[in-house]
């Protein structure tokens, strides 16, 4: 799951962040390459940081319980409507994640607010890396 998590295109994998990051500190410009490695700029510069794609976090089945409970808790959402949120159900400019009618009980579209810097904001930035077609708490199997 995190070592090639999709990007338009491009597939990311443990040795090409390294190679990104190896290049960044040698002075290589984002820009530049963002370009190289066919991603954004704003994934480029979260690689750079740290952000993402860090060794030393690694996602484990602990953390992904944690981000479940953090979403549960502060959507608000039933467990099967939180496990169908996809990526580009979040609409960043408005602050707020979409749930659509086809996945909720009651058949009835709403969106969930979310605070700038809440923890449910963090969790919804870290897993923005996977792709708009993730899912942000894990599979919809339910």
């Amino acid at each position: 799951m995190l070592n090639e998590p999709p990007r338009g295109a491009a597939k990311l994998n443990w040795e090409i962040v390294g190679e990104i990051r190896r290049r960044a500190q040698a002075g290589v410009p984002q820009g530049a390459l963002a370009a190289d490695f066919k991603i954004s700029q704003p994934l480029c510069s979260q690689i750079v940081r740290g952000d993402v794609w860090n060794p030393a976090t690694k996602l484990t089945t602990g953390d992904e319980m944690r981000d479940r409970i953090i979403g549960a808790l502060d959507t608000g959402c039933r467990r099967g409507e939180m496990m169908k949120i996809q990526n580009n159900h979040v609409d960043w400019p408005h602050r707020w994640i979409r749930i659509l009618k086809e996945n909720s009980k009651t058949e009835l579209a709403r969106v969930v607010p979310f605070e700038p810097g809440s923890r449910l904001e963090k969790l919804l930035r870290r897993r923005t890396f996977l792709g708009p077609d993730a899912f942000v708490f894990g599979e919809a199997t339910t």
